[in-house]
């Protein structure tokens, strides 16, 4: 079994404009729309590397590396992770204890991931997503632990979307949340950030989607047709009542949708553009991409170049 120790990294970077510019920014808009398609594709865990994922002998050790206060050394855990949910780990130290740690304590997670799973990865990287998505199906093939089942089953959902594989990336995204509700690999869902982008061709959604069973159609259904003169209503509705679920990765993605919703009804005012700076703080690094996108965008039309530069550049 092929593998080699890696960290398990990713981060979401989403840059988008709301304004053709002037001064010093005049190209910037369209600019960070470009780099918004790429930006808002990308998804994960902890760190600066893509999100790895495991295939892992009885007798390998995992390694947990805490965030400690700038210039102290890392703390360095060595065990053997039980889980990896929502967003915490249980983890199982060599002496036998077992602790419960939540991802924003840890700086890395390093474990042993498969020789297919590593190329795929790889080709992730490269920007290659279609090449990498045989290569990361072969990796489930050879994986059986849940939770790296779930992280090889979030790169996938991640290049299917930049593939543009669109319902592919619904339903992997759906098969996650049968064994992990509270994922935060839902951030890889095709939804709409920027109505100026052209929706995803491969990606179909009807009215009657906003009802489905399933929370996650529910959700890119209503931010694909938020500015839909027919749907838009009943979309509001629907992210209005996943605000209300109690599922707080649902709940987040749905209020950052009805900020959008402000933007396309020609808001916000200043002062609501710098309450929702004051809540993306809140956000963990994974919602607060998006969430700084929109921030932007409000600012660029509030003539606000330079914060609304900060905010897309995060």
């Amino acid at each position: 079994m092929g593998g080699r120790h890696t960290a398990v990294t990713t981060r979401l970077r989403n840059q988008c404009a709301d304004r053709r510019g002037h001064g010093c920014w005049r190209c910037v808009p369209m600019l960070l729309v470009v780099l918004c398609v790429e930006a808002v594709r990308l998804v994960s865990v902890v760190g600066d590397e893509p999100e790895a994922g495991l295939q892992l002998p009885a007798s390998s050790h995992d390694i947990l590396e805490l965030r400690t206060a700038e210039g102290l050394r890392p703390r360095v855990l060595t065990g053997l992770i039980e889980d990896l949910s929502a967003n915490s780990v249980v983890f199982r130290l060599t002496s036998g204890q077992t602790q419960v740690l939540q991802l924003r304590q840890l700086r890395a997670i390093r474990f042993v991931r498969s020789e297919v799973w590593e190329e795929g990865l790889s080709l992730m990287q490269q920007r290659r997503y279609r090449a990498a998505l045989p290569k990361l199906e072969q990796g489930l093939s050879r994986e059986a632990r849940p939770w790296a089942l779930r992280e090889i089953r979030g790169d996938l959902a991640v290049c299917q979307r930049a593939a543009g594989e669109s319902q592919q990336c619904l339903a992997t995204v759906e098969q996650i949340l049968e064994s992990d509700p509270e994922t935060r690999h839902i951030l890889a869902l095709p939804l709409l950030w920027d109505e100026r982008l052209v929706a995803d061709a491969g990606l179909r959604v009807v009215p009657a989607d906003l009802s489905a069973k399933s929370l996650a159609r529910q959700l890119t259904a209503a931010s694909v047709l938020l500015g839909d003169e027919a749907a838009g209503v009943q979309s509001e509705s629907t992210l209005r009542s996943l605000r209300r679920s109690g599922r707080s990765n649902f709940g987040l993605l749905a209020e950052l949708q009805l900020w959008r919703l402000r933007l396309l009804r020609g808001g916000p005012e200043l002062l609501e553009a710098e309450s929702w700076q004051q809540r993306s703080v809140e956000l963990d690094r994974w919602t607060r991409g998006p969430a700084e996108l929109l921030i932007g965008r409000a600012l660029f039309r509030l003539n606000e170049d330079d914060r609304a530069a900060v905010s897309l550049l995060w």
